[in-house]
């Protein structure tokens, strides 16, 4: 598959088309917004890369430039790999009709799985063209011949004399019957698209021939104000399995009278059903994509928000703790993690890691948030607490981890709080201040909690 890469840092465009060439991608490199947007266009790329801040024209401007292509029967799928990250910055790019966005550095895995659910997205929207394309021709041919049918109906009408010859030989399924619903003509194409002969049908009414499910109140209603002196073309008429497009006009005789009707009906069932396909498809494709995403974000061993989500609730907090709501960060590791392992062997390990997350997570209040940071490391976020409400919390916390009952040894936890503006104004800063903290509770004997400003009276 061909991709297209935005970038005006070299290095970076290189390091990305190493890694997609290695997928197997043919690689094509813009080195700005106008420069990818000719590039499309000339070599037809569906699949764009793009950075945000770019010469010339940036990653949103050239996202609406090809959605504004005059051509709609290219989808062009974008994916925006930024260092910018915050909400707002996320909200303008999907105002942008961004269809994904990746935040630098990424990682290889993501990326790989971001980019199967671009081709998933692209292949399935190739496919439905392609069937557009077809019923789009399907619906011309179903139209030439409902005129054929008006041309043939006029004719009866002005010459009051139906041709039978010509009724005979039409392309769709065709009937007439009188005012009371009795059918007295009924053509070959009709026996051929419901599968009853003509002779069993002649003298009964058009609703018990075609049952009650295809021919319903509203079909019957229909053909009432044919008997009128209206008309109607290509209502569809379905029994739940089979799907029609009916035509029907009013048969007049000398003085004007209306005396029957004339129908017409062009099975699309198999047109339908491949649309109802696609729209399952699409759906499942929806489903898809929204699982994709919750595995973007969830620790695929514990179970809770991985490193993204919580350096995604982070940078969310910092915005708000700028217009006055403040919060503290809590680094946790679990002590002696190496023991369980070397000891109790891996799975053991792993079961530590589940039994901790579940604890901290059963015992957070509701507006806390906990992630697997890495390892057997967690990060905890306070929202609207001081340093000392969070110290006090995370000695809670830690109490509950020493009480978790395992066939292992005991479990216990470092705890290293910092509070935003105390410790730091910045999200990297905060972090590194509560994680210098966390090892000053490791260096006074572990199973403890310890804050950033203690670092300074010990300093």
């Amino acid at each position: 598959m061909r991709v297209l890469i935005a970038e005006d840092e070299p290095t970076a465009a290189r390091l990305l088309t190493r890694e997609l060439e290695s997928q197997g991608y043919r690689v094509f490199v813009a080195s700005n917004g106008r420069e990818a947007l000719e590039l499309a266009e000339r070599e037809n790329l569906s699949l764009v890369l793009t950075d945000w801040i770019m010469p010339e024209m940036d990653g949103l401007e050239l996202c609406r430039a090809l959605r504004e292509h005059p051509d709609k029967s290219r989808y062009h799928y974008v994916i925006m790999i930024s260092s910018r990250s915050s909400p707002k910055d996320r909200e303008n790019a999907m105002t942008a009709r961004i269809d994904d966005f990746l935040v630098k550095p990424y990682d290889q895995g993501e990326l790989r799985a971001r980019l199967g659910v671009a081709r998933r997205v692209l292949e399935m929207q190739e496919r439905l063209h392609n069937q557009n394309v077809k019923l789009v021709r399907s619906q011309e041919e179903l139209l030439q011949a409902n005129l054929h049918l008006t041309e043939a109906t006029e004719i009866a009408e002005y010459a009051r004399n139906r041709s039978l010859q010509l009724f005979e030989e039409l392309p769709v399924a065709g009937f007439t019957y009188d005012t009371s619903g009795c059918i007295f003509e009924w053509n070959r194409r009709a026996e051929s698209v419901f599968g009853i002969n003509a002779h069993e049908v002649m003298g009964r009414e058009v609703w018990d021939v075609l049952g009650a499910k295809l021919v319903g109140k509203r079909e019957q209603g229909q053909i009432r104000r044919v008997f009128e002196g209206g008309s109607f073309e290509d209502s569809p008429w379905s029994d739940g399995s089979n799907f029609f497009l009916v035509s029907s006009h009013c048969i007049k005789n000398r003085d004007g009278i209306v005396v029957g009707a004339v129908s017409t009906a062009v099975d699309v069932t198999q047109q339908r059903r491949a649309e109802l396909l696609i729209e399952r498809q699409k759906q499942d494709l929806v489903e898809l994509n929204g699982k994709l995403q919750a595995l973007a974000v969830t620790d695929g061993l514990t179970g809770i928000p991985n490193h993204r989500a919580f350096q995604e609730r982070l940078h969310g907090l910092t915005e708000q703790a700028n217009v006055g709501l403040g919060f503290s960060l809590a680094m946790v590791d679990v002590d002696h993690f190496k023991h369980f392992n070397d000891t109790y062997g891996h799975q053991a390990g792993d079961e530590v890691l589940r039994k901790t997350a579940e604890c901290l997570i059963g015992n957070l209040r509701g507006s806390d948030f906990v992630a697997r940071y890495g390892g057997e490391e967690f990060a905890i976020l306070f929202r609207g607490v001081d340093e000392e409400s969070a110290v006090q919390l995370c000695d809670r916390l830690r109490a509950r981890i020493e009480s978790i009952e395992t066939p292992y040894s005991k479990i216990t936890a470092s705890f290293g709080v910092a509070t935003w503006g105390t410790a730091a104004t910045d999200a990297e800063d905060l972090i590194v201040a509560a994680d210098q903290a966390m090892y000053l509770a490791k260096r006074e004997g572990r199973n403890r909690v310890c804050f950033h400003s203690q670092l300074q009276k010990a300093a």
